[in-house]
């Protein structure tokens, strides 16, 4: 057996012997777990004992930005401190006031931790005032805080609407409003998704790596809950098939089309939909290898390309040729949920869950090989 794996890092040897601990552990274990895919292992090792993290949401956005079609974005940090006076929160508060310029309505969203919808509002020019809705009820309680009462307000659940008034200007609310978020966010414009039911929706793609190259192995569109601007489940969403949802799409758009016109047109943005999450996924197996190149060269090259993950894409109409066409919004890395796929596609489940397995076998022989440890 050959030399065992070395890590290039300050606390290389640390993190060392943190991963024999935690693959040594594994000999005990019956079963197999998702953290035993080498990319999952590596990245949660290094977030857990450096605190060094390897792909939230603002490092995914930029692995696959100008690569892949997704809308305008930015990123900001609010500071964590409380806001006292309107000159704090400046840089941040500049960013968002030209995102509603420019865009007229963006959703700002914490790029740390803000799965399952919380953190997340949805911001538009509204006149000469600003109108923010949010799911997550803790969110908008800080809003509801920090906009003082000279400013004119109509509120209803996961709503405000602030007034200006003749002497009041946008970036003094702007200001108000950013003392309700800290920490690091994505400004990003509001894609024009057509309703189904007069609901929002996007499909989670499962992107996996069974063969070594990324494919689709299942998909569901995450339908939102009525009135809410979000379309996670967890907000009480609900996973539905991927073409019930396009298909109605193009029915609500075009009633007058026959059902071989609709089926081919939901069939040609199936097509387009694939294509763009393994394009996605591609970029990020890209960035692995960056990774494996300076943190651990002598790991097997191509050893941490992406076995399980999630594209998050909407759509919009194209105006010159009527046709949907998808707009990646998230990357969902190493971790995602897929719950809504079990109602969904059944069978597509089952393959789903059987190839995570088979891929976590195979990383946990890779993974011992590598640290010269028997398996």
């Amino acid at each position: 057996m050959g030399r065992p794996l070395r890590i290039r890092h300050k606390k290389g040897r640390h993190l060392e012997e943190f991963a024999r601990g935690v693959l040594e552990g594994f000999r005990e274990v019956e079963g197999v777990d998702d953290i035993l895919h080498p990319d999952h292992f590596f990245s949660w090792v290094f977030k857990y004992e450096t605190g060094d993290e390897w792909f939230d949401k603002a490092k995914l956005t930029e692995i696959v930005e100008g690569k892949v079609g997704r809308p305008r974005s930015m990123h900001v940090h609010f500071p964590t401190k409380r806001l006292v006076r309107p000159g704090e929160h400046k840089k941040a508060v500049d960013g968002l006031e030209r995102a509603l310029e420019r865009e007229g309505s963006v959703y700002v969203k914490r790029s740390a931790d803000s799965a399952r919808g919380r953190k997340v509002a949805r911001m538009r020019r509204a006149g000469r005032g600003l109108e923010i809705r949010t799911d997550d009820p803790e969110l908008f309680e800080k809003l509801d805080r920090s906009v003082p009462k000279e400013y004119k307000r109509d509120k209803r659940k996961g709503q405000m609407i602030i007034r200006l008034g003749g002497g009041q200007k946008l970036q003094d609310a702007l200001h108000r409003v950013a003392a309700a978020f800290s920490g690091p966010y994505i400004i990003e414009k509001e894609m024009k998704v057509p309703r189904y039911g007069g609901r929002t929706w996007e499909v989670r793609t499962i992107v996996q790596s069974p063969k070594g190259v990324p494919e689709v192995t299942g998909h569901y569109a995450k339908l939102g809950a009525k009135g809410k601007v979000v379309s996670n489940i967890a907000m009480g969403g609900q996973g539905r098939k991927t073409e019930e949802v396009v298909s109605g799409v193009y029915r609500e758009r075009y009633p007058g089309k026959r059902p071989d016109e609709i089926n081919r047109l939901t069939d040609e943005f199936m097509g387009k939909l694939k294509r763009e999450a393994i394009k996605a996924m591609g970029e990020v197996n890209s960035h692995n290898e960056g990774l494996r190149e300076r943190y651990i060269p002598d790991f097997p090259e191509g050893g941490l390309h992406a076995r399980h993950g999630a594209v998050d894409i909407a759509a919009e109409f194209d105006p010159g040729t009527g046709k949907l066409e998808p707009v990646v919004g998230e990357v969902q890395y190493p971790d995602c949920g897929i719950s809504g796929l079990r109602d969904a596609d059944p069978e597509a489940w089952n393959r789903v869950n059987e190839n995570k397995d088979k891929m976590a076998w195979e990383g946990r022989n890779m993974l011992f090989k590598a640290f010269g440890m028997e398996g």
